[in-house]
């Protein structure tokens, strides 16, 4: 959950905030920073994305049309011994897709081909995370689409700012403002443009775009969470000493701990103030549950 979910559930589908809370748990620990390679040990840019979702399509198309302007900065500067190339990753990267870019590239640069052009269409990997470690930057375009964008979190695991647009973003703005966002957030063609070349030829600009990926990657870290409390659930079915549990798994995050066990502790309460659940608990709106009850008992009793 994010704060813009979290926000419509209020304001667009009227549920009560008392009934909801922020738990921001997406992915794995980050490595320490001292073993992530540095800015001048990383080379080229990536995007990264399935190809049966069509916001990924519509990204790679987007970065097609903005990478040639790029490239040409980046040699106008001349600040780069070799000019970066755009690595595109990605499963059912199919024939089609191919030459469908290359015939787009042809008719807006007049370049012979992707190659030509400093752009690889790598398609799947099987090891992302080494493939992301030797990257500077990961470039996202999305103009559409919805949920948490789990490739920015592989990014931010991997030491590796994003440049995405607010679309992309949103969602991770419960990374306090813009300002700690790990890369850059941009709303135009040229905002990207222009944070693509700060972030790739300012090692200062990245190094700091790096650190808030650290942050970034400790604040969604679920894995030990989710996971200890699975186990613990599957060997110990007395849930009096599983949630018990839950108390020592979840110390990092003391606010969802506290307010989980307040609720519980007034749950009676809070439920007789619940005029929603009242009216939808009458027995006249769970007719149908009765019923299959009814439907159930009768196939019991059938069979002997």
């Amino acid at each position: 959950c994010s704060p813009h979910e979290m926000n419509l559930l209020v304001t667009h589908y009227g549920i009560a905030p008392e009934k909801l809370m922020l738990a921001p748990l997406l992915g794995n620990s980050i490595q320490a920073p001292n073993a992530m390679p540095s800015w001048s040990h990383r080379q080229d840019v990536c995007f990264v994305g399935g190809f049966r979702h069509d916001p990924n399509v519509d990204a790679v198309d987007q970065l097609l049309r903005l990478w040639p302007h790029i490239r040409q900065q980046l040699n106008e500067r001349g600040s780069e011994k070799e000019l970066p190339r755009l690595h595109i990753y990605g499963a059912f990267l199919t024939s089609t897709l191919r030459q469908k870019w290359h015939a787009k590239l042809r008719r807006a640069t007049s370049m012979p081909d992707l190659e030509y052009c400093g752009i690889s269409l790598d398609g799947f990997v099987s090891d992302l995370r080494h493939v992301l470690l030797g990257h500077r930057l990961m470039l996202a375009p999305l103009r559409f689409g919805a949920g948490l964008k789990g490739k920015f979190v592989e990014a931010w695991q991997s030491g590796l700012p994003v440049v995405t647009t607010p679309i992309g973003a949103e969602g991770f703005f419960h990374l306090e403002t813009l300002h700690s966002f790990p890369g850059r957030v941009a709303s135009s063609d040229e905002a990207f443009v222009k944070a693509v070349l700060d972030l790739y030829t300012n090692e200062s600009a990245w190094n700091q775009a790096q650190e808030h990926t650290r942050a970034a990657a400790d604040v969604s870290d679920s894995t030990a969470i989710v996971g200890d409390l699975q186990n613990h659930r599957s060997e110990n079915q007395d849930d009096t000493l599983c949630w018990k549990r839950w108390i020592d798994i979840a110390a990092p995050w003391p606010d969802i701990v506290a307010r989980f066990f307040g609720t519980m502790e007034t749950l009676s309460e809070r439920r007789k103030k619940d005029t929603t659940r009242a009216i939808l608990w009458r027995e006249t709106l769970r007719s149908t549950e009765f019923f299959s009850k009814y439907i159930e008992q009768k196939e019991l009793h059938r069979r002997k």
